[in-house]
C-alpha cells in the first residue's frame, strides 16, 4: 500500500489495514487472517489479491478515495476491484452493529468479485450479492425480532419479472430486503448443503447474466419454485 499522508497502516498476511493517524481505537482487535480463512470456506474460493481495509470515523472521509460515492449511512462497502474496503465506525456504532460482521459483509463481496471480470461484477443480482455477505457475514447485525416487525409491514417477496429478486417495488426497507436476502441463501444452504451454493457461487459469477439458468443446472429446480418454497415457509414461521 503507498503512503497516505495522515494514515497509519498495519500489515497483516492477507493485507492490510489503514486508520487516521492517532485513531487505532477505531480498529478491532481482530484475527484478520481467520475472518478471511473463513469467508473462504465458506464461498469455496480464494482470493487472489491482498485487501486494503479503511477503518473511517465519519462518512465523509470516504470522499477522499471514492468521491462520487454517495450512499448516505452505509456501514461499510467495497470497491468492485475486490481488494478495497471502507468501513465507517461512527455508522456501525450508531446502528449498534457488531464491526467484524460488517467486515465479513464486505470481505464477501470482495471474494466474489476477485474470482470474475470485473464488468461482470455490475450484473450481480442483488439477492445473491446480499444474500450471500448477510448470511456468511453472521445474523447479529439482522436481529429476529427487528425482522419478524418489519415483515408485518412488508409481506412481498419478489418480482416476477426476475429484473430483480425483492427489489426496484416501493417503499422497500432496506433492513428488510438484506435480511431476507440473508435468509434465502440461509434456505438454500439448509435445503441442499453447502457443496451445490459453493457450486451455484461458481457457476454464477462466470455467467452472471443467466442465473435461472445456473440455478436449474445446479439445483434442478427452477429459482422460481424454490422461492415459493421459501416464501410459504416464511410464511409459516411469522405468521
Amino acid at each position: 500500500m503507498p503512503v497516505i499522508i495522515g494514515y497509519e497502516i498495519q500489515h497483516h498476511q492477507n493485507g492490510t489495514v489503514a486508520f487516521r493517524t492517532g485513531e487505532n481505537a477505531l480498529v478491532p482487535d481482530s484475527d484478520y487472517e481467520e475472518i478471511v480463512h473463513s469467508i473462504e470456506e465458506f464461498h469455496g474460493l480464494k482470493y487472489n489479491k491482498r485487501i486494503r481495509i479503511f477503518f473511517l470515523k465519519e462518512f465523509f472521509e470516504i470522499k477522499r478515495f471514492i468521491p462520487w460515492f454517495n450512499i448516505q449511512g452505509v456501514s461499510g462497502c467495497s470497491l468492485q476491484t475486490g481488494d478495497v474496503v471502507f468501513i465507517i465506525v461512527s455508522a456501525i456504532k450508531r446502528k449498534n452493529q457488531l464491526i467484524e460482521e460488517i467486515i465479513k459483509h464486505e470481505l464477501s463481496h470482495c471474494i466474489l468479485y476477485q474470482n470474475m471480470n470485473f464488468f461482470d461484477t455490475f450484473k450481480l443480482k442483488s439477492w445473491f450479492i446480499e444474500g450471500l455477505a448477510v448470511y456468511s457475514g453472521g445474523p447479529k447485525n439482522y436481529p429476529e425480532d427487528e425482522f419478524q416487525k418489519i415483515y408485518e409491514h412488508n409481506t412481498y417477496f419478489y418480482n416476477y419479472d426476475f429484473n430483480d429478486l425483492y427489489a426496484n417495488l416501493p417503499e422497500s426497507n432496506p433492513r428488510y430486503r438484506f435480511a431476507l436476502y440473508g435468509k434465502f441463501i440461509e434456505h438454500i444452504f439448509l435445503s441442499h448443503g453447502i457443496k451445490k451454493l459453493q457450486d451455484f457461487i461458481k457457476a454464477y459469477i462466470q455467467n452472471p447474466q443467466n442465473v435461472r439458468q445456473e440455478f436449474k443446472e445446479i439445483y434442478h429446480m427452477e429459482l422460481i419454485d424454490v422461492l415459493k418454497i421459501f416464501e410459504n415457509d416464511i410464511k409459516e414461521k411469522y405468521k
